[in-house]
Formats: structure tokens, sequence, C-alpha cells
């Protein structure tokens, strides 16, 4: 009565691939930025701002704001985009840093020496850019001793060729938007799409 053959069916529907999203992710940054640039489709982030607590030591009393914002993409070409924006001058330990810890922005040539001095639409402020492993950086330092960094992870283990860092630093952009949106309120903890139950 059976076949005997295992596999799919010839006539099974093929599994649907999933929808690119649309609009304005985190409330910064267009999806059609990310593809014009990029060629960055995004499936799914997660995001979230908030205030900090003034009354932390390191912070001397004066209000700041985290943002944080990470976009997924199942392409060959990228796995993820993460922005992170908070007070203070380093940037958290990240994998591909080995065995460098927290870097505070001022060291970053001395522990990346490929990192380059970058401007950005004349904002106020300096910045880094650099690559190391498959990633892609450009760490922010505003004047008001806020500090956003940007990564842009290569899928498979790929290195990010020169023209994608410079891209990044088109994307970067948002640098401009994310201080606004992370002082807003109410704070804002999300994920896109919503996870099914």
């Amino acid at each position: 009565a059976c076949g005997g053959g295992g596999g799919a069916s010839p006539t099974a529907p093929a599994a649907e691939a999933p929808t690119p999203l649309d609009g304005v992710l985190c409330d910064v940054l267009p999806t059609d930025l990310l593809a014009d640039v990029l060629g960055f489709e995004a499936y799914s982030y997660g995001y979230s701002h908030h205030p900090t607590d003034p009354s932390w030591s390191a912070y001397n009393g004066r209000p700041g704001y985290f943002y944080m914002c990470l976009i997924l993409s199942n392409q060959r070409t990228y796995s993820s985009l993460d922005i992170y924006y908070d007070r203070g001058t380093s940037m958290p330990h990240q994998v591909e840093f080995e065995n460098a810890g927290p870097v505070e922005f001022d060291r970053v040539p001395e522990v990346f020496p490929n990192a380059e001095p970058v401007d950005i639409d004349g904002q106020d402020g300096r910045g880094w850019a650099w690559a190391v492993n498959n990633a892609a950086y450009v760490f922010w330092l505003y004047p008001d001793g806020h500090s956003l960094y940007v990564r842009l992870s290569r899928a498979n283990g790929a290195k990010p060729d020169a023209d994608q860092q410079q891209d990044l630093r088109t994307v970067a952009a948002v640098i401009a938007n994310v201080p606004p949106v992370a002082a807003s309120s109410p704070s804002v903890s999300t994920v896109h799409p919503s996870p099914t139950p």
C-alpha cells in the first residue's frame, strides 16, 4: 500500500519565503535606505529605548538615554545590523574583538589599526570606522557624552569589503535621528514581527 520511497510528495507546496519588512525600522532607519545602499533586506528586529538612571555615578547626576536596535536578515550576504546608543565613551565587548574587552572611543585606533576617522553629514561629534573579522563598524561620540555604534555583520563569516564599509557610513547617518528618539516618551521595548504565542 505504501510506496516506501520517503521524502516529500512532488505536489507538496514549497515553504513560503518570509517577506522582508517595509517602512521605518526602530523609528530611525527606512528599509528603502537599507535596500538601496546595502542591498540589506530586514526580516525581523528588536528595539528598545529608555532613560538611564541619572543617580548612577557614571553619569554624574546628568540625564542619559539608552537606545538599541537589532535588525536581522536571512540573506546570504548579511546576517544583522545593530545600533546601540548610550551614555559613555566605550563600546561593549564584541565576540569578534577577541581579547580587547570594552573599547574606549579614544583607544579605537590602538586596538584596531585599520580604523579611520569618519565625518558623517556634518554632524557634531567625531567618529571611527573599521572592519574586524566579519563585521564593519562605525563608532560615534556625541558632544554631550553619549556614543553610538553601528555594526554590520556579514553572513557565513565573510569579510566586509571596502564598498560595504563605505556604504555602512551612509547608513550610519541615522546618528542624527537616534538621540531624539532615545529621549522620547514613553519608553519602548518591542519585537517585529511579534512572536507567535
